[in-house]
């Protein structure tokens, strides 16, 4: 978590893509959250966010993840503010289990993931928010036989893609607000 200190200096570990093989080992896993991140929330122009500079954070990049994709029983994934991009996520594919996975504010993140998270059939909660995903990232999305709860919050989804995505999955709840509609 984020502990704050007086000095108004906030500060999380630093997680990097070397700490991940010792987690890698623990293969009964299930539940994984690294996320935050140093882009926790928006900067002041000093760089600060709020009153609370953060250091720490996660610097994880596909090769990290590529190194997780061992925990065969992994169900949840939360690795917002990584330094992931679409490509990186091609190994989570290979987690049978996953269902829930946060990319919040990972902003590499774009539709070239759309593909990648579509072939992950066991995806039932999924944030994307924060993102540069679009309309093409709901197209394919729709093929997720399990999805139940999507986050699109800040991204570049339009009214019209969202429309669309209700028509083939009125099931789904879709929070999104904020989006830069083009």
């Amino acid at each position: 978590g984020i502990q704050r200190r007086n000095g108004g200096a906030c500060w999380s570990p630093q997680i990097t893509d070397f700490d991940l093989d010792k987690i890698a080992l623990l293969s009964g896993l299930e539940e994984l959250n690294l996320g935050i991140g140093l882009s926790l929330g928006r900067p002041s122009s000093s760089g600060a966010v709020g009153n609370c500079r953060v250091a720490g954070g996660i610097t994880i990049t596909g090769l990290g993840v590529e190194k997780l994709s061992k925990l065969k029983n992994l169900r949840w994934l939360e690795i917002s503010g990584a330094q992931i991009t679409s490509a990186g996520l091609k190994s989570l594919q290979s987690m049978p289990r996953l269902e829930r996975l946060s990319l919040w504010n990972c902003k590499a993140i774009d539709d070239a993931a759309a593909p990648l998270l579509a072939a992950i059939p066991s995806l039932s909660n999924l944030d994307l928010s924060n993102t540069s995903v679009g309309n093409q990232t709901l197209q394919a999305l729709a093929a997720l036989p399990s999805l139940k709860l999507l986050y699109l919050t800040e991204t570049n989804v339009t009214p019209e893609g969202l429309a669309a995505f209700h028509k083939q999955k009125p099931a789904v709840f879709v929070s999104w607000a904020g989006g830069t509609s083009k």
